[in-house]
């Protein structure tokens, strides 16, 4: 180990003495793009899809008839970033990445022959899950193929890579169920907040920069995130009938927490599931450098 931190060290050390231009120093870049979901969790503790449809025995609501499961990311679509880095040298620096979902996607789900919670009617439940601005931090390893070539001057294309962790920091998710009974014709509305527990995930990235100068570049990129939360606890904030204040299970202000062992006595507790986060997308912005140091004298003769 410690001849690798070594190896690691001369390496950093021989890029630094070799720097001809630009390239290194401080930084920002902010940048746009779009997420779309990746496999991974698709079904909750009670086997509910979070994207998808489910039908169930007209005579039996508590045997699935049939199933259309889709993958689900609440990480996944209209996305902003800002970051800030340092390139300790035309090749190896660090980054911390602020990685907002601006328009996040809204998943539906509708149960056919659905029986309610208290287990009192049957119907049709219209039931949409989101994470409204989930938020992200990732700090980061950078490595770039260089800004200028061996004479010095700046080429017009760099490519970079990038791999670090995925810190989650808004990360609630929002589930309203909308219940409409063929047995009764009653409107029954259920509204929660789930918290997630903290956990930690991976982010990578590869893109390009075209170089417009010394000290701005645009760039466009191919990005990963790989993340899932544990569901901590889900909060039931509105329960309605016919527009009603309800007093069916679980009634509002109901809190269920979500453990490895427990009792489903009075809706207090449920079994952990995980909650998907990951994505794939394509990212595109503009980055500054705050400083540049001056270009070294070519040592080509």
């Amino acid at each position: 180990m410690k001849r690798i931190f070594l190896l690691f060290i001369v390496i950093m050390q021989v890029s630094a003495d070799n720097v001809q231009a630009q390239a290194s120093g401080l930084y920002i870049k902010a940048g746009g793009g779009l997420g779309v979901a990746l496999a991974g969790q698709t079904l909750d503790n009670n086997n509910i899809p979070f994207y998808g449809n489910i039908t169930y025995l007209p005579n039996n609501p508590t045997t699935v008839d049939a199933f259309d499961v889709k993958k689900a990311s609440f990480s996944s679509g209209v996305q902003a970033l800002a970051a800030v880095g340092y390139m300790f040298s035309e090749n190896i620096g660090v980054e911390i990445v602020v990685n907002g979902v601006l328009a996040s996607s809204k998943y539906d789900v509708y149960e056919y022959n659905a029986i309610n919670p208290a287990g009192t009617d049957i119907g049709t439940n219209h039931l949409t899950r989101q994470v409204s601005f989930p938020l992200f931090i990732t700090p980061s390893l950078v490595y770039t193929s260089g800004s200028t070539d061996i004479d010095g001057n700046l080429k017009k294309f760099t490519a970079y890579a990038r791999g670090g962790i995925v810190l989650p920091v808004i990360t609630k998710m929002v589930e309203e169920q909308q219940y409409n009974y063929t047995t009764t014709g009653e409107d029954e509305y259920i509204r929660e907040e789930t918290k997630m527990k903290f956990g930690v995930g991976f982010s990578g990235a590869m893109g390009i920069r075209y170089n417009a100068s010394p000290n701005l570049s645009v760039w466009l990129e191919c990005n990963m995130m790989a993340l899932s939360l544990y569901a901590k606890q889900t909060t039931v904030t509105d329960h309605t009938l016919d527009e009603n204040p309800s007093t069916r299970n679980p009634v509002a202000g109901t809190v269920i927490k979500y453990t490895n062992t427990g009792s489903y006595t009075a809706y207090q507790q449920e079994p952990v599931y995980s909650v998907p986060f990951s994505n794939l997308g394509v990212a595109v912005g503009v980055m500054v450098f705050l400083k540049s140091p001056p270009p070294k004298e070519s040592t080509r003769k």
